[in-house]
C-alpha cells in the first residue's frame, strides 16, 4: 500500500486524506492528533524501516481482528501463505490471541 501511495499520490507528503478510508478511522488517532499512519511517515527514516513498521503494525491489526489466516489473507488482500510468512516474521511482537 506504501508502495501505491508513492507512485500515485501528488503531494509531497503522504497526508491522511491519501490513505484508504478504512487505514484512518478513531483507532489510529495518537500522537497528539496525528495518526499512527502519519506518524510512521513523518519521522526521519528511510523507506525500508517505514515500509517494514506499517507492514508490522497491519499485521498486528489483522491478527487482532481476524480469527484465522485466511481472514487476516482476505483483511490484508495478500496471500495466506504471505500471511503465514508475515506471523512469522513478526511472532514475538503480536499480543497472545484473545488480548
Amino acid at each position: 500500500m506504501i508502495e501505491r501511495l508513492i507512485l500515485t499520490t501528488e503531494d509531497t507528503i503522504i497526508r491522511p486524506n491519501s490513505l484508504p478510508s478504512y487505514i484512518v478511522n478513531s483507532e489510529t488517532a495518537t500522537y497528539d492528533g496525528a495518526t499512527q499512519m502519519e506518524h510512521f511517515l513523518i519521522e526521519e527514516q528511510d523507506l525500508k524501516t517505514v515500509m517494514e513498521r506499517v507492514e508490522k503494525w497491519m499485521i498486528k491489526r489483522a491478527y487482532k481482528e481476524c480469527n484465522s489466516t485466511y481472514e487476516m489473507a482476505k483483511y490484508l488482500g495478500i496471500s495466506q501463505p504471505s500471511v503465514i510468512r508475515k506471523l512469522k516474521k513478526y511472532k514475538k511482537s503480536l499480543p497472545p490471541k484473545g488480548e
